[in-house]
């Protein structure tokens, strides 16, 4: 039998474990409610799984809102006043399809290259936080970008998250109705836009994207086939591809370049990584009929035996 001051002794020994590690709950719940706060963390449900929004920082110790789907960034933006400014570098590659411009080219039977030497119209397929034509649309007046995007969560969140819907004001504001003209964000499969549409593009970018996993439809010989019929004559196909150092995984960058020469007289491949953001490398990949000079080009002999040079 315990004595009673034995006993008064244990509970309030009880009890003062109790309150410390209440106290610690309080202290790791503060801790972890803080780092939301700081992190500014959202979550929406996509058809792609879990989206998680939360706040980053760069190299430089930029604040960045980032889309995260099925462990992969699919989209990023600065916040305050570089809302518009491309964060990563294969969204500033994009920029290459702009160094076409003015380039001489042969006019086929089709018609005059890139509509007189200018991209006016582009096409990108696989909108997510549209970082990139947040960019071209707010830095170049003549610019027009159709946005497919097929699921509507991922439009919600674009527009919520990641200023889609400043774009929208600031083009209206600024310019009218042709400004709210030049963005059109329209929700459908890749493939099934180009199936209804009549409409040619100067550029068709291709970032579509299921988690970390790229859309296939638009790698086949058809999918390609259905993108170069909507492009204007010596136009541009661009495609971001995401590509780890293993062979398995490389040899998808490989059959795209080989498919890709299949149908067009040129393919070009830059380098677009990031370091800082994902274990793994961008590269845009540029299909065209047009004989253009691009910069930062990874250099190898066009086919298959120089695709594989790559490696």
């Amino acid at each position: 039998m315990m004595g009673r001051d034995a006993g008064s002794a244990k509970a309030k020994a009880k009890g003062a474990a109790l309150v410390a590690a209440g106290v610690g709950l309080v202290a790791v719940n503060a801790a972890l409610a803080w780092k939301l706060v700081r992190l500014d963390a959202h979550v929406r449900r996509t058809d792609a799984g879990l989206a998680r929004i939360y706040t980053v920082r760069d190299e430089a110790g930029n604040r960045m809102r980032v889309l995260n789907v099925g462990g992969a960034y699919q989209s990023a933006t600065y916040l305050g006043d570089r809302w518009h400014e491309p964060p990563l570098e294969y969204f500033r590659a994009l920029d290459h399809m702009f160094e076409a411009e003015g380039a001489s080219c042969t006019e086929s039977a089709e018609g005059a290259s890139l509509a007189e030497g200018v991209v006016r119209d582009v096409l990108m397929i696989g909108g997510g936080g549209c970082a990139w034509p947040k960019h071209a649309l707010m830095t170049r007046p003549n610019l027009c970008i159709d946005v497919v995007e097929p699921d509507p969560a991922v439009v919600d969140i674009a527009r919520r998250f990641f200023f889609v819907d400043k774009l929208e004001r600031t083009l209206r504001k600024r310019e009218g109705a042709a400004g709210a003209a030049r963005f059109n964000m329209i929700v459908d499969d890749g493939l099934g836009y180009l199936a209804g549409c009549e409409k040619r593009y100067d550029a068709i970018v291709n970032d579509a994207f299921t988690g970390k996993a790229a859309a296939t439809d638009l790698a086949s010989a058809a999918g390609i086939r259905a993108v170069k019929d909507h492009l204007n004559a010596n136009g541009l196909y661009l495609v971001n591809v995401v590509s780890g150092s293993q062979w398995r995984e490389f040899r998808h960058l490989i059959r795209l370049i080989n498919a890709l020469d299949e149908q067009f007289a040129h393919v070009t491949v830059v380098f677009a990584s990031d370091d800082a953001f994902g274990g793994k490398d961008n590269y845009l990949v540029i299909a065209t009929d047009g004989d253009y000079a691009f910069s930062d080009v990874i250099p190898f002999d066009e086919g298959e035996a120089g695709a594989e040079a790559l490696i």
